[in-house]
């Protein structure tokens, strides 16, 4: 992938096929050779090259988690690592005595009479953000500070009394606000996995001068932090940035802030290709003491490219994939039903929710307010429905033109599910199914099933015919789109748009001495009569 291209509508820096800051489309263009590229495409299919980190949306509709707990998300490794370390015995007690006395009344203070604290009132956008990654992550609110520094760092403190979020002045002006989420979502899944703690020891013995000059004990000390409390740091990690994920929503964002926050600095991160920064690791992705590992063991961070590579394992995991499937989603909700307890689904959100009944038992069901797709305040339902209902966090209409434009049928049904016009039913089933299992929440897969609609019903799809005027011509003349022998979709290019191979020339067909004996010869009089006429039309 090449380095993002400004915006043609506001001149920022993006990936994807829309800007992530104005929401402005753009092109669908292989970064390689230019060619276009469809919806589902994961390989151009005129060169082959990936399109992972092009062929994706910036809009990003959030999904919030009825009840979120730690164990949904959190890295196994880690887990294992905190119960035994909450065996330390007589060194937790040291460590939380001088953590309670000294090191956390230290931060606060330090806090309270330097940084700013984000209120309502102050900074209301980053309080805004700060609160939907809470009700996410299931939590309390949370107090965030803002403290003068260029770089791009965040931090979370405190203990079981109070405890905070503080973001660095550089990470706010070089961060959107769906990077934000995701920087302010890992700080708070350090809170909720309990990690303040054991991270404030491993801060305690290493800036204590006093502490690491006593004979014995800074010895042990330094023992301790080394073979238990640092690989133990490093698995955490990998646990905040699943909650960042969570919060966020959005794979590629994920991937972006971290790299941001590795250099530093948004006029490099500008100049840099993802896809070339990733691939320069590969050699230590294989999880081998070596060398060129050295630096990760004696530090308390992954590599960047490792962090990464967990945070995409996670994203396509069964783990991730429930999460999102159970979560509330503002344009397919769910609720119980007061009677049955049985689940009620808005068939249109246009029309009034307060009209909503149960179709098992037929009690009426009341819905008070949805998650704004934007920012996550309820914003109040109504007789009249969502059309005309503005947020009041956010200022934004719950139905957004944008989003709309999202939900409008696709402009070629044959396209879209990758069959040819003359496919079967069971083939536009399978087809289907295909392309719904790939598609992480329902609202992407609306287009699809809306396709698989209409194709299947003869008196939909005759009509969707006579729109397109040309394949009227086609007959039965044509052949069959050959099929990839790796995924079997159809490959009508070079390369396969979603596994990437190349497609294999066809053999010539060798016809046997019984088929070569029915031909015509030479000598045999030509056919008299009307030829049937060819399209006029191109043949797609």
């Amino acid at each position: 992938m090449s380095a993002p291209t400004p915006c043609s509508a506001c001149g920022a820096f993006t990936t994807g096929i829309d800007c992530e800051t104005c929401g402005a489309p753009g092109s669908r263009q292989c970064p390689a050779c230019a060619r276009p590229f469809g919806a589902f495409d994961r390989h151009c299919t005129g060169c082959g090259h990936t399109l992972k980190y092009a062929n994706f949306t910036n809009r990003t509709i959030l999904r919030f988690p009825r009840r979120l707990t730690l164990a949904q998300f959190q890295y196994p490794p880690d887990r294992d690592a905190m119960r035994m370390l909450s065996k330390a015995g007589p060194l937790k007690t040291v460590s939380r005595f001088l953590q309670e006395n000294w090191s956390e009344p230290l931060i606060a203070g330090t806090l309270e009479g330097s940084a700013i604290q984000v209120t309502k009132k102050q900074f209301p956008r980053i309080r805004r953000i700060a609160d939907t990654c809470q009700r996410i992550l299931d939590m309390k609110p949370t107090d965030v500070f803002i403290r003068h520094d260029g770089g791009l760092g965040a931090s979370a403190f405190g203990s079981e009394k109070s405890r905070g979020v503080v973001l660095t002045s550089g990470l706010i002006e070089n961060l959107n606000e769906a990077e934000l989420r995701f920087v302010i979502g890992r700080e708070l899944g350090h809170i909720k996995a309990d990690h303040l703690f054991y991270l404030g020891m491993i801060k305690l013995v290493t800036d204590s001068k006093i502490l690491q000059n006593i004979p014995f004990l800074g010895e042990g000390l330094r023992a301790f932090v080394m073979l238990f409390l640092l690989p133990w740091q490093r698995k955490s990690q990998v646990t905040a940035d699943r909650a960042g994920l969570l919060c966020c929503q959005n794979r590629v964002t994920a991937i972006k802030s971290l790299i941001k926050m590795a250099l530093g600095a948004k006029s490099l991160y500008d100049k840099v290709d993802i896809e070339e920064y990733l691939n320069q690791a590969q050699e230590l992705a294989t999880r081998r003491f070596s060398v060129k590992n050295m630096g990760e063991y004696l530090s308390g961070s992954p590599y960047v490219t490792n962090r990464v590579k967990e945070l995409e394992e996670f994203w396509f995991s069964q783990t991730c994939y429930d999460i999102m499937t159970t979560s509330l989603h503002p344009y397919t909700p769910s609720f119980d039903c007061p009677a049955c307890k049985a689940m009620v689904y808005p068939d249109n959100l246009e029309e009034g929710l307060m009209r909503l009944s149960c179709k098992a038992c037929g009690a009426a069901v009341h819905v008070g307010a949805l998650p704004c797709p934007h920012c996550g305040s309820d914003v109040e339902a109504g007789d009249v429905g969502m059309r005309e209902r503005v947020c009041g966090g956010c200022e934004r209409p719950f139905l957004a033109t944008a989003l709309l434009e999202l939900m409008a049928p696709p402009a070629d049904l044959y396209s879209l599910l990758g069959v040819h016009p003359e496919a079967g039913i069971s083939e536009i089933r399978d087809a289907f199914v295909r392309v719904a299992r790939h598609q992480r929440t329902l609202f992407a897969r609306l287009p699809a099933y809306r396709a698989y609609r209409t194709l299947s019903d003869p008196s939909r799809r005759k009509s969707e015919d006579e729109r397109r005027p040309y394949l009227s011509s086609l007959g039965r003349r044509l052949k069959r789109v050959p099929r990839c022998s790796e995924c079997s979709l159809p490959v009508a290019h070079d390369f396969c748009g979603w596994c990437g191979k190349k497609r294999e020339p066809e053999k010539p067909r060798l016809l046997s001495p019984a088929a070569d004996s029915q031909l015509p010869s030479a000598a045999s009089e030509p056919t008299i009569g009307p030829q049937p006429e060819r399209p006029a039309g191109p043949i797609n």
